[in-house]
């Protein structure tokens, strides 16, 4: 089973990734503009877009299987999807669900908009104290 399939291209301060989560899973593509710094993306679920706890372990170890699963806690198992919001610095996943439309991680908001088979997602890095985000000098 091929968990990730990963493609990247750059392109003078753009950048644009897809990935393929398993077989039928959900997919994600993610442009950014490092320049103006904001990013647009979109999670589409799969067909066989449901996390379980065979396609977790190719991807976390156990610790973060805990945390992950635990982002998703007042969620059957069947309706958990294959798709979360990492922050590798903290170590903290994020539900890309209905409830959550907003959040705040560390230097970044993310904004998500639901649909019925797909949430689509507004990045923008807002550094706090930057004078240079409003453009004062």
């Amino acid at each position: 089973m091929k968990t990730v399939e990963k493609q990247k291209k750059e392109e003078k301060g753009s950048d644009y990734s897809f990935m393929t989560i398993g077989d039928g899973g959900s997919t994600i593509s993610v442009s950014t503009d490092s320049n103006r710094r904001f990013g647009r993306g979109t999670v589409m679920a799969g067909e066989n877009g449901v996390l379980n706890e065979e396609k977790a372990a190719a991807l976390f170890c156990e610790n973060c299987r805990c945390q992950l699963f635990n982002a998703y806690k007042d969620r059957i198992a069947e309706e958990i999807p294959d798709t979360v919001v990492v922050d590798f610095v903290e170590r903290k996943f994020y539900a890309i669900d209905e409830r959550y439309s907003d959040y705040l991680i560390r230097d970044y908001y993310l904004h998500f908009d639901y649909s019925k088979d797909r949430a689509e997602l507004l990045i923008f890095y807002v550094p706090e104290g930057d004078d240079n985000i409003c453009g004062s000098h």
